[in-house]
This record gives structure tokens, sequence and C-alpha cells, in this order.
């Protein structure tokens, strides 16, 4: 046994170091271990986490199936446009502005144009099968006793169906016949254009004159006409060649007419015819020719007492 002062003493500089090493145990194994309230707190934090994904995770699924949802119902409820003429409204015109004939002649010169007008339903028509942007209009005409008109091309006397594409007109030609027996003067003719619901009439005027003498590709017909004395004769251009020009020139006597230009063809229809009139007082025989063209012929007034 050792007494009191015989007890080997720690130094203080051992007993620091002992105190350290001890604090920085305990402060390792508190970290590594955390307290059962610690542990809880954190599991409760990430399981709120993950039922909060959860819970966003099947609410975007549910906005998806609501889309979709709405997304049939959208494409399901939209109803097309029935396609039903008119698919589009349409305006008639024609020419040339003045259409001359004579009483016994028949002439194919004079136009009817049906030209489309914008409307919500443009280029829609191959659901019926009438080509993209086409449209049946039917044509009818409506004469006065003594004119007749047959749509050149048909069949038909004055009916005729004819496809109109959405953005161009379309232009007939016209035979025209004035019976022998029709008095000269001005007479209306109606032409009536159907499409569906959408009708729509037109008139222009023909104008019967007693002699007219027309001219195409440079030689009149009638090549001859005979005509008492105070009378008018017309001469009238209804050549469609650009350069169709023709002139009346007579050989007896200092009169020239002035050029006649060719109906000129547009997409609306010939637009201009050239036509030229004499009144002849005295009887005689007067020749004409015509110097426009190099193949051009003549003809031959004779004016009866």
């Amino acid at each position: 046994m050792f007494q009191t002062r015989d007890r080997p003493a720690i130094s203080t500089t051992a007993f620091a170091i002992v105190l350290v090493v001890v604090i920085v145990v305990g402060g390792a194994i508190g970290i590594s271990y955390p307290r059962s309230s610690q542990r809880a707190s954190s599991a409760s934090t990430n399981a709120s986490s993950s039922t909060t994904s959860t819970g966003t995770s099947i609410s975007s699924s549910a906005a998806a199936t609501s889309s979709t949802a709405s997304s049939v119902s959208s494409s399901t409820t939209r109803t097309p446009p029935t396609l039903a003429p008119p698919l589009f409204n349409f305006t008639l015109n024609s020419g040339p502005s003045t259409i001359l004939i004579a009483p016994g002649r028949t002439l194919i010169y004079p136009q009817v144009t049906v030209t489309p007008l914008p409307s919500a339903f443009l280029g829609q028509a191959a659901g019926l099968n009438q080509g993209a942007g086409g449209e049946l209009v039917v044509l009818n005409a409506v004469e006065p006793s003594g004119i007749f008109i047959h749509f050149f091309g048909s069949n038909l006397t004055s009916t005729i169906y004819e496809e109109v594409s959405a953005g161009f007109p379309a232009s007939l030609e016209l035979q025209l016949t004035a019976d022998s027996s029709v008095a000269p003067g001005k007479y209306p003719i109606i032409i009536e254009g159907l499409s569906g619901t959408e009708s729509l009439n037109y008139t222009f005027t023909v104008q019967v004159v007693e002699y007219l003498v027309t001219t195409q590709y440079g030689q009149f017909s009638p090549g001859s006409l005979t005509v008492p004395a105070g009378s008018t004769v017309y001469w009238m251009n209804i050549s469609t060649d650009p350069n169709g020009y023709s002139d009346v020139a007579f050989k007896t006597m200092s009169v020239t007419s002035p050029g006649l230009f060719p109906c000129v063809l547009t997409e609306y229809g010939p637009t201009a015819c050239g036509i030229y009139s004499y009144t002849f007082a005295t009887s005689g025989t007067f020749p004409y020719i015509c110097n426009s063209l190099p193949a051009c012929g003549g003809g031959t007034i004779i004016v009866t007492g």
C-alpha cells in the first residue's frame, strides 16, 4: 500500500488530452446516431415529400386524361360545313357592248361570261366531285319573239350547264339568230343563272338592223347586198383575230371608213367590235375593198331607185 504522498500523480497536460478525446468521441457518436425525435422528424419529412410528389404525379395524370377527353370531345362535336351550291356567288356579263344582227341572219360572236365572286367556301367544291373550286351554273336564255339564242357547243336550245372555277370566269359563245320577219329595233335578252339557291338574271340588248355586212378574216358577208335608196348599211368586224383589222374603202367615191377593230377577247368576253355605217342617198353600184390587210377582200352595195 502506498501512502497518500507516495501515489503516482497525473500531470495537467495528460488530463487535458484525455478530456479532449472524450469530447471529440462523444460528438462523433451524437452525429452518427441522431436522437429518436430527430429520426422521426426526418422520416416524417421524407414521407411528406414522397406523398406530395406522388400526389402531384396523380394530379398531372388526371389533367392529361382530362385534356385527352376534351380533345376527343372537340373533334367529335365539330361539324364540317355542308358543301352544297352555291359555293360562291357569281355575276353575269355579255360582250361586245353593241350586238348587231340582221333579219334572216345567224351569227356566232356574242358571249356571256360567268364570273365567280369570293365566298367562305372558295375552293372547297372538291367535296361535290366538281373539281377543286368548281361549281355548276345552269344558264337559260329567255328570248323575245323572233330572236333565238343557242349556247354554242350545247345540243340544247337555250339552256346549258357550265362548270365555273372558283377563281376564273368562264365564257360561252352564243349562236344568235334573227327570224326573217323580225322588225328592226332593240330587243332585250334575259340570261338566267342558277346554282343551288343562288339565282341571278342578266339582261343585254340585241339590235336588229335591216342591212348588215360582217367582215371576218378579211372577207365580207354578204359579198353583194341590194338595198333601196335612203337605206343605211352597217359593217361590223366580228373577227376574233387580234390582227384582223378591216376597213371599207369605196372605189367610185371618196369615202373610206375608219379602221374597224376586231372583237377583242378578254376574260369578260369581246369588248369591242368595230362598226361603221353609211347611208346611200342615190341609186348606183358601189364596189368597195379593204385596205387593212394584203389578202383583204371586198364587196358591192347595189342601190336601187
